[in-house]
């Protein structure tokens, strides 16, 4: 039985997801065993996820995949690179997963293979943090491409989002062979959440299958209003010596942010006014929920030692059981195997601690839930 891990965050779970699982399956064998790394309560483009992430991890046995794990809390809510580091940490750790499968733009596996070693090497970091000496005025994506053109004599590709994730998943693999689905146009995890904000179910039906739309419609949704007033109020009564020790923020970024919460009625207006060409939106979302969930900078930011099971189908559980011996990540079915070791008892506490702030935002159960297994 082959298996093909895949790095997602369903938020929410629409008919592009469907079509990968299905592309999947065609290509690598119906008895493939799919193992999904999903992100758990907040999601890499900063916030919280529209749904939670139990009901995610269902909505994704339901539609196919057979085992759904956790990217916890920070590497959930990171940029591209630590977002992938932590990910592809968890999935190579995990051991015997044959194939990473991803969507792709491009769907050239060798053009992004090429620009990911580049990027891997040790001396691309250093001529990052070079450019960043000589111009601390310029954004990370800019000084990357000062980099890359310093090591390659040639300008950075000009890559679309999901071949960005595609490179910074290549540039930390180690055995993972890569599987390039060339992503088509039409479905989009942006389009469903815009389409949610308006509460247009029949939009939402032609994007998402039927188990997301009976989620969306059961659930309350987060409570925006609360949310709003929250982080408002914590920009305005936080010192901003405290926000700039915060993860991804930093003296600038936090003056941003705080000079927004001061003219401001609503989160989105505080990310318009704090968004700059060297601050994206995503960036400051990363920066303002981080602060207010108190992320510190030197966060357990280098690679995770765990994942939570969310859910598994008995193709699923049956491949737990064959990784079991060699596996080197901890999967953690209950609260007492974290416990065992104090590495994983301080990360899984730290990243359960952001899961109870966002239950409370969604109106839900503070208590932990069981894995879903089917």
């Amino acid at each position: 039985m082959k298996s093909v891990g895949i790095i997602c965050e369903y938020n929410p779970f629409h008919f592009g997801h469907c079509r990968q699982l299905k592309s999947v399956r065609e290509t690598v064998g119906e008895d493939t065993c799919i193992v999904v790394l999903m992100s758990g309560s907040f999601v890499q483009r900063g916030g919280p996820a529209v749904l939670p992430k139990e009901t995610r991890a269902a909505i994704a046995l339901a539609e196919g995949a057979d085992l759904v794990l956790e990217l916890p809390f920070p590497w959930c809510m990171s940029g591209a690179d630590r977002f992938a580091a932590g990910a592809m940490a968890i999935l190579e750790e995990l051991g015997g997963i044959d194939y990473l499968a991803f969507g792709s733009e491009t769907g050239d596996v060798n053009e992004l293979s090429q620009i990911a070693r580049v990027i891997a090497y040790p001396e691309f970091d250093k001529a990052v943090g070079d450019a960043a000496k000589s111009r601390p005025d310029l954004s990370f994506a800019a000084l990357r491409e000062i980099a890359y053109f310093k090591l390659v004599g040639e300008p950075l590709p000009k890559l679309a989002p999901n071949d960005l994730l595609g490179v910074a998943y290549l540039s930390h693999r180690k055995q993972i062979e890569p599987l390039v689905l060339r992503r088509l146009p039409g479905y989009s995890a942006t389009k469903a959440r815009d389409a949610l904000q308006k509460r247009d179910f029949n939009r939402l039906e032609e994007l998402v299958p039927l188990a997301t739309i009976n989620a969306l419609r059961a659930s309350d949704g987060l409570s925006i209003d609360a949310m709003d007033k929250a982080l408002i109020s914590h920009l305005l009564l936080t010192p901003a010596d405290v926000i700039t020790t915060s993860a991804e923020c930093n003296n600038e970024l936090a003056s941003r942010l705080i000079d927004a919460a001061k003219h401001s009625k609503t989160v989105s207006e505080i990310i318009e006014k704090a968004t700059s060409k060297h601050y994206t939106a995503a960036r400051v979302r990363r920066a303002l929920w981080h602060s207010y969930l108190r992320t510190p900078a030197d966060a357990p930011m280098g690679l995770p030692h765990f994942t939570n099971l969310l859910a598994a189908n008995e193709r699923g559980r049956a491949f737990l059981r064959t990784v079991a011996n060699k596996s080197a990540i901890t999967v953690v079915t209950r609260p007492s195997n974290a416990a065992k070791d104090p590495q994983i008892a301080a990360e899984y506490t730290f990243s359960e601690t952001k899961d109870h702030i966002y239950r409370l935002f969604a109106g839900i159960s503070t208590e932990k839930k069981p894995p879903i297994l089917k």
